[in-house]
């Protein structure tokens, strides 16, 4: 039922215009997996993880999609290899800690301990990404400039404005 989900979502989300901001769509997946851990029945269980499924798609699309925007052309095969092998290295870590939850406090609480840490992700991506893109609408401002580096780039090189640039500090990802 979480795969199915996951495939509702995913289609809805690729027919959208505008994508959201991943860290968003992170945070209403742990939104949506805490409740699992309240399943009475394997029909609640059903229904609760269909709900929860719809945003993983999304989710893995939108980082994707960030790494993508964020990182330049050169790099960007590289920057799409580290972020699967990330996805990677969080699933062969989270499988043994989701076990040993599961053997020591019951299942409950390996979708309690998931959406916990799902959630800490989420507010702290969040906030980064708004200190980021605050600092890169200041370094915009005070240099004039119409062509702005995304904030990863502006941090990243010290605050320079790079008049290669495109992305416009207004017009980054939330």
């Amino acid at each position: 039922m979480w795969a199915f989900g996951s495939l509702l979502g995913g289609l809805v989300y690729g027919a959208l215009r505008h994508g959201a901001s991943a860290f968003w769509l992170l945070g209403g997946l742990a939104l949506t997996t805490g409740p699992v851990a309240l399943a009475s029945d394997v029909s609640g269980f059903a229904v609760l993880s269909a709900v929860c499924g719809i945003l993983c798609a999304p989710t893995l699309i939108a980082t994707v999609d960030a790494v993508g925007r964020l990182v330049p052309e050169e790099s960007r095969g590289e920057a799409i290899g580290w972020h699967a092998s990330a996805l990677t290295l969080g699933q062969s870590v989270g499988a043994p800690l989701a076990g040993l939850a599961i053997d020591h406090a019951g299942w409950r609480w390996e979708f309690l301990g998931v959406a916990t840490g799902a959630a800490v992700v989420s507010v702290a991506g969040s906030l980064v990404g708004a200190g980021r893109r605050a600092r890169a609408r200041h370094l915009c401002d005070v240099q004039a400039q119409t062509a702005c580096l995304s904030p990863t780039a502006a941090v990243s090189r010290g605050g320079l404005i790079d008049s290669a640039a495109t992305a416009r500090a207004d017009k980054l990802p939330a």
